[in-house]
């Protein structure tokens, strides 16, 4: 009823000192705004660079804000508070995002400054926690493990950056998910990212080399340019433009001059996790699991001490991630036991990232459940049948060229194929099939009805009992399942040319989830195909494998080593039935070539 909704944000009227002011050394900054505002988590949007071991104050009274300093401010240096999301008006809540304050406590203000952006380095996608840009002008490899920078600043929620008003000088730099706000890389579960060069920000050293690559001031617009000094020589190590704009600040003040130098950063996680066993239990009698924090080094040595067993009274089944161990118990009279105790060895990190043996003892208790109804009593009595669970449902749509997994309750000791039937059923008429039954490699509980389909047909898999026998001696009961098979119309196919293929490099195709549908493993430039794909939209994503150990590799900082590169292909990956998409993509270019 009063007017348009006001979307206008704050607007800074005056300020003492003046914003870009020199020869400051007082203890109190005054700014004040046109209307009433607030302060939305000023301790976590507030940045100050250089940063300040004792944070500044910040209060408001009325429409000025306050700003008391508690630490002595450096000789000749140029400060920037930059409030992020901080400031908002009391009505509306409207942002005046990213508000710096300028002042020097020398005779100048500095010009210099660096922006970018940071991805995570797996995915290429920005981190959605802001990560902490770090600039030293010291050059030792453990810095960021001991000091904090001299200047930091802050990525947005796109993964931005920008460090404005440093001074002349070179660089080494860091950004950090500083998970405790100290400004140091001193927790194990704090992503980094590094610039393996050091970074020269300088006027002149920057106007030289655009006037070697003859480049006009006309043409300096908005592109990156990273310098770094290898071999006592000045290199540009992008083709590259150097941004130079000059900005104007919210109250009336000269234009300033800004040199910005711009780069990426790609974050990783260390694989520096100590190894040790996170737990353990029994909650089925006849199965023991153990559970380490990352895939176990060696193996698990197990030594009974409160029953007496041969050397063959388990079976061993890991997950696939190699995290997990489930030994199922194969004696009765071990596994009737409420309470079995056990001394383990096996191979853990110490302080330095070291494997040793150690010793640990853990007593695993199982609990019967006390049935509460005479039907459950008799459940709980019978267990005369092995559970199977098939990977293809009553009625059912098989793929054609995926076989069909069989899963059962307990590890299998004797399969009998002769109670294992399949037909094909064409009309009324059933005609018997080959096929054959093979034994994951991966999952010790699980096998593969495997058969060349035919496309639009009836089928009917028929297990009689007795075909699964496992290691208690119990088999299973009959299954009976009719099912069709897929058109062959239904699927489409993907032929990728690439280019610029010049070291082994995997190529992974991703759904819209993006789980791994299919890794090829390619060396050269050459045609590769994914045929038999559902119809639906899919990513393509590079990993460039540099050891050549089919995964990817994160980085390590002191040796030096960046995580492996990833490029996603930035084009339209969408599959049709009975439909060949073609498509060509520049690795060195990272551009799509034709579709």
């Amino acid at each position: 009823m009063g007017g348009p909704k006001d979307e206008t944000p704050p607007r800074v009227v005056r300020s003492t000192p003046d914003n870009y002011s020199t020869q400051f050394n007082d203890k109190r900054i005054e700014i004040e705004f046109d209307e009433f505002v607030q302060l939305k988590n000023i301790n976590q949007e507030l940045v100050v660079s250089p940063p300040q071991k004792e944070k500044p104050i910040v209060r408001l009274r009325n429409k000025t804000m306050i700003i008391d300093l508690k630490e002595t401010l450096l000789d000749s240096t140029t400060y920037t508070f930059n409030f992020g999301q901080a400031i908002a008006d009391n009505n509306e809540s409207n942002l005046l995002e990213n508000y710096q304050f300028v002042f020097s406590t020398g005779s100048f203000v500095d010009s210099l400054g660096v922006s970018g952006l940071i991805l995570n380095a797996f995915d290429m996608k920005p981190s959605e926690e802001p990560i902490t840009i770090m600039l030293y002008d010291d050059f030792y490899d453990s810095i960021p493990y001991k000091e904090i920078p001299i200047y930091i600043g802050k990525s947005t929620k796109k993964g931005y950056f920008e460090i404005n008003n440093l001074k002349s000088d070179t660089f080494k730099v860091f950004a950090l998910k500083d998970k405790n706000y100290n400004l140091i890389y001193d927790l194990a579960d704090e992503d980094i990212a590094f610039l393996d060069t050091t970074l020269i920000l300088s006027v002149e050293l920057i106007r030289s080399i655009l006037d070697s690559l003859k480049i006009s001031q006309d043409t300096m617009k908005s592109d990156s340019l990273i310098i770094a000094e290898t071999d006592n020589l000045v290199t540009p190590i992008q083709d590259s433009l150097l941004q130079d704009t000059l900005i104007q600040d919210t109250l009336t003040f000269p234009k300033r001059e800004k040199y910005s130098i711009s780069f990426e950063l790609f974050l990783f996680h260390e694989d520096n996790k100590p190894q040790y066993l996170s737990g353990s239990n029994r909650k089925n009698q006849k199965r023991i699991e153990f559970y380490f924090n990352r895939p176990i080094m060696d193996s698990l040595h197990i030594e009974p001490l409160n029953f007496t067993c041969d050397s063959n009274w388990y079976i061993l089944e890991q997950n696939k991630t190699g995290d997990t161990l489930y030994y199922w118990i194969k004696d009765s009279i071990i596994f009737k036991q409420d309470t079995l105790r056990m001394h383990l060895r096996y191979l853990v990190t110490d302080s330095v990232l070291n494997y040793v043996l150690y010793d640990d003892t853990v007593s695993l208790v199982f609990t019967k459940e006390i049935a509460k109804s005479k039907k459950r009593q008799e459940t709980a009595k019978k267990e005369e049948n092995l559970k199977l669970i098939a990977g293809i449902q009553q009625g059912a749509i098989q793929d054609l060229f995926k076989g069909i997994s069989i899963i059962s309750e307990y590890p299998i000791e004797v399969t009998d194929i002769s109670k294992l039937r399949l037909f094909k059923i064409d009309d009324t008429l059933k005609y018997p099939q080959v096929f054959t039954l093979t034994h994951d490699s991966f999952n010790l509980r699980k096998y593969w009805i495997n058969h060349d389909w035919e496309e639009i047909m009836n089928y009917r898999l028929f297990i009689e009992p007795g075909a699964f026998n496992d290691i208690y001696g119990l088999s299973n009961d009959t299954n009976d399942i009719s099912f069709k098979t897929q058109s062959i119309d239904h699927y489409g196919r993907l032929i990728l040319t690439l280019v610029n293929v010049d070291q082994n490099i995997l190529i992974q195709l991703l759904n819209d989830k993006d789980n791994i549908i299919r890794i090829i493993t390619q060396h050269e430039s050459k045609p590769v195909e994914f045929p038999w794909l559902e119809p639906g939209k899919y990513k393509l994503k590079i990993i460039f494998d540099t050891n050549g150990n089919g995964m990817w590799d994160t980085g390590k900082y002191l040796s030096g080593l960046q995580p492996e590169e990833v490029q996603f292909y930035s084009g339209e990956v969408n599959i049709r039935e009975n439909w060949d998409l073609e498509l060509a993509w520049d690795l060195k270019n990272e551009e799509v070539l034709s579709r």
